[in-house]
């Protein structure tokens, strides 16, 4: 839960700041 929640702020963070290219490796650190 805690985890799911992290991954979410996570990406809100540093979603808007890169380029839409970056989303692929925030995603597979996201469910490392």
């Amino acid at each position: 839960m805690v985890r799911i929640f992290l991954s979410i702020v996570w990406v809100f963070t540093f979603w808007p700041l890169q380029p839409l290219r970056s989303w692929a490796p925030p995603r597979s650190l996201v469910f490392t």
